[in-house]
């Protein structure tokens, strides 16, 4: 409970600004289930969009636009912070995945950025490995489409993915890209991560990605802060808050290992 309230207390501002990128053409909707250290932490699950146009797709946490949501219509009830957080209790929307994904369709260019926790927003530019794919013997239906099966060794993990050429766009969730169609379902050898499509539907909406004040960085700075804030995470939270505290003071804080999609 001490590090949820001081979760939401750092949720303010979460939108910054926006930028309209694009229309969308297509809205995919994703069931996704991980983990996020491996010491005994439970399955997770989040509602996931990916937001498709004509020069890019977005996809992001719906869950956590959710409680971006909630925070805003909170703020207009309660103005004062004090105030506010006597209000927020368990059945505060839980944020999700705070990463979004920036995906041009014209190439294997994406740009990805994260927040961990609510600290500082960091963002990398890289290119998917879209040759990469080996496509396989196998069938099956999800959401009445017909769906080939494919894999992928990507940065230490074995993905097993599901894709439907009844809709011929080259995208899918996460990052995935770059086969001859629509991706349904992902999922990687360990059984810790997977994403399944649970809707689609066609759109006419503006893309909207939020901006922020940015740290770039690399797929590994970011991979060994995520290893950074793991090990002591009030400590990392307090530090790159700027908030004053006793040097050792979260010392017996219990450290763990972070369950990382990539291992760069």
């Amino acid at each position: 409970m001490r590090i949820r309230i001081l979760i939401i207390m750092l949720l303010l501002p979460l939108w910054a600004s926006s930028q309209v990128v694009d229309s969308s053409k297509y809205t995919v909707w994703y069931s996704v289930g991980y983990k996020e250290k491996t010491e005994g932490d439970p399955d997770f699950k989040d509602k996931e969009v990916l937001e498709i146009g004509n020069n890019y797709s977005f996809y992001y946490s719906y869950q956590r636009k959710l409680l971006n949501n909630y925070v805003d219509s909170m703020e207009r009830l309660y103005p004062s912070p004090e105030t506010r957080l006597l209000h927020y209790d368990d059945k505060t929307p839980w944020m999700g995945n705070s990463y979004m994904i920036l995906k041009s369709q014209h190439n294997d260019s994406l740009v990805y950025m994260e927040k961990i926790n609510q600290g500082q927003w960091f963002r990398y530019t890289e290119t998917f490995p879209s040759d990469g794919w080996r496509l396989v013997d196998g069938d099956t239906t999800i959401l009445s489409l017909p769906c080939n099966k494919a894999t992928l060794d990507l940065h230490g993990r074995h993905w097993t993915v599901w894709y439907t050429t009844e809709i011929p766009i080259s995208d899918g969730p996460w990052k995935f890209k770059g086969l001859p169609g629509l991706i349904m379902k992902a999922s990687e050898s360990e059984g810790i991560f997977s994403f399944t499509c649970i809707g689609i539907n066609e759109s006419h909406e503006p893309i909207v990605v939020e901006k922020h004040k940015f740290v770039d960085t690399t797929p590994k700075k970011f991979e060994n802060e995520l290893r950074d804030y793991w090990s002591n995470q009030m400590e990392y939270i307090m530090r790159v808050q700027n908030i004053p505290h006793s040097p050792g003071l979260w010392k017996n804080e219990k450290s763990y290992t972070p369950c990382l999609r990539e291992f760069y």
